[in-house]
């Protein structure tokens, strides 16, 4: 009767709370792989930046030897 109801109940809830907890799980670690790619690409584009810059200070400082 109403036990059998609330166990219904119960079971409908914990199942979708384990949905909507697969789905958050599921949306973190996509958007950390988001964030963890343009981390990387940020900082390549830093080093990139930076030896560029130096190669443009440096140039004038190297004496040609031939």
């Amino acid at each position: 009767g109403a036990f059998k109801t609330l166990a219904d109940r119960d079971q409908e809830i914990v199942e979708t709370l384990q949905v909507r907890i697969r789905e958050h799980g599921e949306l973190i670690t996509q958007e950390t792989a988001r964030i963890s790619q343009a981390m990387q690409e940020y900082v390549s584009q830093g080093v990139e930046a930076m030896a560029a810059a130096i190669t443009e200070f440096l140039a004038p400082l190297v004496v040609d030897l031939s």
